[in-house]
């Protein structure tokens, strides 16, 4: 997956609670990368409503995700199989999607816990 970015921006990374962060067009990205977020929040469709607003117009969002509510704040019903559905048509252009993504993550220096994830990148209407 390549992304490119506009010739008149450079880079801002910020690592925050992305609730957290006001929302406003001087706080406004042209993309949101969200590894690992939609499992480990009370509300995945909050947080995809808080993103699109954080998004400014066209703007892209990578969701990655292997949906592993063991450890989730988010109450039963607000688990989901499938987060494009939380990508309304109305507000999303689904640009990429890809099943079975490898993420491995170390837990020491001898084990390490793999998850196939979902990856989807959509772009903001």
């Amino acid at each position: 997956i390549n992304y490119t970015l506009p010739q008149s921006s450079l880079p801002d990374f910020i690592c925050d609670d992305i609730m957290a962060i006001e929302t406003s067009k001087n706080h406004q990205f042209d993309f949101i990368s969200c590894i690992n977020v939609i499992d480990r929040v009370s509300s995945p469709k909050l947080l995809i409503n808080k993103l699109f607003n954080l998004l400014k117009s066209k703007g892209t969002l990578m969701l990655v995700d292997p949906y592993d509510w063991s450890l989730s704040p988010a109450s039963k019903k607000n688990q989901i199989k499938d987060m494009k559905e939380l990508l309304h048509t109305s507000q999303w252009n689904v640009i990429k999607e890809i099943k079975n993504v490898q993420y491995v993550v170390p837990i020491s220096p001898s084990s390490e816990r793999r998850y196939n994830c979902h990856l989807v990148m959509a772009e903001k209407i």
